[in-house]
């Protein structure tokens, strides 16, 4: 189609019904964990003011099943209806970290854990947690702010060899199509 030879065409065909579907489920994937992530904290608090108002752990997790948008509320609805089948609490959060593999995950589980086998104030150490949650968020957003300029200025500098070429180009095009067609040149444009 390109003029190509059929083995780069082949490869180039390759490449993408390989590539492309893993990198369509890897960008949703990534957007629900980050959905995920924004919306976890809230949940935790929700569970802790329901602890604190006297409800037992397995109702709070059925009101935050109910009442929080998804991704969360559709991890915790599994979570609880595991529940109600005889999933124990610890296989239920392993689970949902195995469907929702975050720190913030794992850090939940665990502290459910501790907290189901040892006992002691649920709704503290799920506080502490939130607040937890809530600061790395916090450093999160700020290492991406302080990180920015850097980012700024290497797309400014990676751009520049295309911008230089296509400046050359447009007085002196029979300078820049060597480049493309001789060896010499596809050697230097690969590098």
């Amino acid at each position: 189609m390109t003029g190509q030879p059929k083995l780069v065409l082949a490869l180039a065909l390759f490449a993408v019904i390989l590539g492309l579907p893993r990198w369509v489920l890897g960008f949703l994937f990534a957007r629900r964990k980050k959905l995920f992530t924004k919306e976890f904290a809230g949940a935790i608090d929700a569970i802790v003011r329901s602890v604190r108002s006297g409800l037992p752990t397995n109702e709070a997790l059925r009101i935050v099943a109910r009442e929080t948008p998804d991704p969360v509320g559709a991890e915790f609805t599994r979570l609880v209806d595991g529940l109600k089948v005889g999933v124990t609490l610890e296989q239920g959060l392993k689970k949902m970290h195995e469907s929702m593999p975050t720190a913030e995950v794992g850090f939940f589980a665990i502290v459910m854990t501790i907290q189901a086998k040892s006992g002691g104030n649920l709704s503290e150490a799920l506080s502490n947690l939130a607040f937890v949650l809530r600061d790395r968020k916090r450093l999160e957003g700020k290492i991406k702010a302080m990180s920015s300029e850097a980012k700024a200025s290497a797309g400014i500098i990676g751009s520049l060899p295309p911008v230089v070429m296509g400046i050359v180009w447009l007085p002196t095009p029979a300078y820049i199509n060597l480049l493309f067609t001789e060896r010499v040149g596809n050697l230097m444009l690969l590098a």
